[in-house]
């Protein structure tokens, strides 16, 4: 609710609207009026978006989200059609604010753990070197009899292990996986299989 302000105040004041609080004539509403035409603000705000939409224009949204989507659809439309308009916007600010650019991404970096990075760096591994069928696990657990092929352990609980790690040079493929659990697997991390049995003293 406004504070109330007659029109002589708002006059010296400078304002373009006052407040008396009473509703207006027309319609009963309670807002505020226009300085140099003593009128509603509301009525004058209703008769224009009858106009707008008589005239087929889109009404102006009322809400902050209403605004928000509409600011967002605007832009895909707009990004939708100028693509290549964009894409050279994009080239040329790249070209002229590199150290910019760098420092963004250097930050950004810092905030980041470093096991984002660890798995994105295998994740892109994974993609390059192959692929494993979905029902593997089933399958290794039926091998391996339900048990953890380090420990011998009934596999309560199982991770997927590349029996070569990915680090060394080994396959993302049904060939190259175990199961293991979780205690084995960490301690395996990117440790080649021979050298991890011969600490396990399982190899001589």
């Amino acid at each position: 609710m406004m504070e109330v302000i007659s029109r002589e105040e708002a006059i010296i004041k400078g304002e373009k609207y006052y407040f008396t609080g009473m509703p207006c004539a027309k319609r009963n509403h309670i807002s505020k009026r226009i300085v140099s035409s003593f009128s509603c603000w509301a009525c004058r705000r209703e008769l224009l978006e009858k106009k707008r939409a008589s005239a087929g224009v889109v009404p102006r949204p009322k809400t902050d989200e209403e605004r928000k989507e509409r600011r967002k659809k605007a832009l895909q439309k707009y990004a939708a059609n100028n693509k290549q308009k964009i894409k050279l916007a994009l080239e040329k600010y790249k070209l002229n604010n590199r150290e910019k650019l760098k420092q963004i991404k250097r930050k950004w970096a810092e905030k980041q753990p470093k096991e984002y990075f660890r798995l994105k760096s295998h994740k892109r591994r994974t993609l390059k070197i192959g692929k494993i069928t979905k029902t593997i696990k089933d399958t290794l657990f039926k091998l391996q009899k339900g048990m953890c092929a380090v420990c011998k352990n009934k596999l309560t609980k199982y991770e997927i292990d590349h029996i070569i790690p990915l680090a060394k040079g080994g396959d993302h493929a049904d060939s190259n996986l175990q199961l293991l659990c979780p205690s084995c697997n960490r301690s395996k991390a990117a440790k080649h299989p021979v050298d991890f049995m011969q600490e396990r003293g399982y190899l001589l």
